[in-house]
């Protein structure tokens, strides 16, 4: 029987697991729970590096492994599937999945277009403005395929009624479908529920150090790099692709059209649009609130999960028994992103508790004769490379804990470091498999490999040097 890629994965990834557990002749001069516990992170690793099984389902593998070894109970291992920053993230996927059972976001993207205007460059402009913002608050997939519809009409449109050229069509397609998927990754970077690594970071921080990154501490942060990559990837694109002679006017009829025919706002439009700024205010607020009342109850995931809840209570105008949100909407809902971030910091919390993190800090000491920023340079190099052929998720819930342990063993500020490196996790551009956005649009055909290596490249650059540079000073100036 002929093994397919992912069988041989999978039993690479065991026989891995098995050598490093039996240990044979001593390699390791390590106590036993400590060996198992290498040997665990070795074997999730590699199946979620090579996706040798669904993601979720190797995180849930260490429900399984981990007590079996010794290394935890399950009780203790199953505590970090209930951490606070999973809720936060299952609260914000509730709130996309709001936005996308009532259009709100289409509404969004063509009050966006229809602003913006219509000339080529305003167009490539309108869509990266409206996906980077919904990106903000939904994930990139999600933020893709709610823009790409639209994207496809407006191509459509002007081939069919318009005189343009085909070449010039093809140009104009593809630069605006990469504008989509580059600004749905650049959005991400801009909250905490943006993009999977940001929630994950966070986690890390609050249980292996304590240091309670919120959502307002994150945007100051996320933001000025989101708009600083915003604007190299927009001047990117239009360098790139040129189509000066394009004729766009078919497109504000379009736009026109369709506003016209989502018609006024709805009630549940109306509920989402209070529901939302009240959260956004909470969020941006809450640290206020709690020192004004001397307490520390409101959280980011309090807020969030209230606000998604309010959604099931709310009742839509003339239409019994039906509420704004229904439980049956949530079959939709990204429950394997969830689990896996239980799984990444269940791996993070056995690394602590086994005191492997601790001896990672002490063995990377050699670094400490090298200046902090060369040591953020090699990390992130090393990082930009990889993560245009593996997922950001991934890199970051193998790649952070050993960031983090970096930093407190060379003394350096721990948001120095793995900020940058979080955010590095999300800066692929160059290849369709680095992100969901670009497999998606890639999928769209009339596309090569090379008209996204050529627009991605100069950003992949310029996401180096901000990294390098600016969000490490930024960090210093407003912490």
């Amino acid at each position: 029987m002929k093994l397919h890629k992912k069988q041989i994965n999978q039993i690479i990834s065991l026989l891995l697991f098995l050598a490093i557990s039996i240990n044979p002749f001593d390699l390791f001069s390590l106590p036993q729970n400590q060996i198992f516990a290498i040997a665990i992170t070795v074997f999730v690793s590699c199946l979620w590096i090579t996706e040798a099984v669904a993601l979720p389902v190797a995180s849930l593998l260490l429900l399984v492994v981990i007590p079996l070894t010794g290394v935890m109970p399950l009780k203790d291992a199953a505590e970090s599937f209930a951490h606070p920053i999973i809720f936060l993230f299952m609260g914000g996927f509730m709130l996309g999945l709001t936005f996308e059972k009532w259009q709100f976001h289409k509404r969004i993207a063509l009050l966006i277009v229809s602003i913006v205007g219509v000339s080529p460059r305003k167009l490539i402009l309108s869509f990266m403005v409206s996906t980077c913002f919904i990106s903000m608050w939904i994930s990139n997939t999600a933020s893709t395929i709610i823009m790409l519809p639209i994207a496809s009409s407006i191509i459509s449109l002007l081939a069919q009624v318009t005189g343009n050229d085909s070449k010039e069509i093809r140009k104009f397609s593809v630069a605006l479908l990469i504008s989509i998927a580059f600004s749905a990754t650049v959005g991400g970077n801009g909250t905490l529920i943006g993009s999977p690594p940001n929630a994950l970071l966070a986690g890390f921080l609050l249980d292996l150090y304590d240091i309670d990154l919120s959502f307002l501490n994150w945007m100051l942060i996320g933001i000025p790099f989101m708009v600083l990559s915003f604007i190299a990837c927009y001047f990117g694109i239009i360098v790139v692709f040129r189509f000066e002679n394009l004729n766009v006017e078919p497109a504000q009829k379009y736009t026109h059209d369709e506003i016209k025919g989502l018609g006024k706002l709805t009630q549940p439009e109306i509920y989402i649009i209070i529901v939302s700024a009240i959260a956004i205010l909470l969020l941006v607020s809450r640290g206020w609130i709690n020192n004004l009342f001397n307490t520390d109850v409101l959280s980011d995931t309090l807020i969030m999960i209230s606000a998604a809840l309010s959604f099931f209570i709310l009742p839509v105008k003339h239409e019994k028994h039906k509420y704004v949100l229904q439980w049956s909407d949530t079959k939709d809902l990204s429950w394997g992103v969830l689990y896996l971030f239980g799984g990444a910091l269940c791996l993070a919390n056995m690394l602590q508790k086994t005191g492997i993190i601790e001896l990672l800090g002490n063995s990377v000491m050699g670094f400490s004769s090298l200046p902090p920023i060369l040591v953020l340079g090699l990390l992130l190099i090393i990082i930009l490379l990889i993560t245009e052929i593996i997922g950001g998720t991934a890199i970051c819930s193998v790649f952070t804990p050993t960031t983090l342990a970096i930093a407190t063993s060379l003394n350096i500020d721990l948001l120095y470091l793995a900020v940058p490196v979080t955010l590095a996790a999300n800066v692929a551009y160059l290849t369709p498999v680095a992100t969901a956005p670009n497999a998606i649009i890639f999928s769209k055909g009339n596309m090569r490999i090379i008209d996204m290596v050529k627009a991605g490249i100069a950003i992949k650059i310029v996401s180096f040097i901000l990294l390098q540079f600016f969000v490490t000073w930024w960090i210093k100036l407003i912490f």
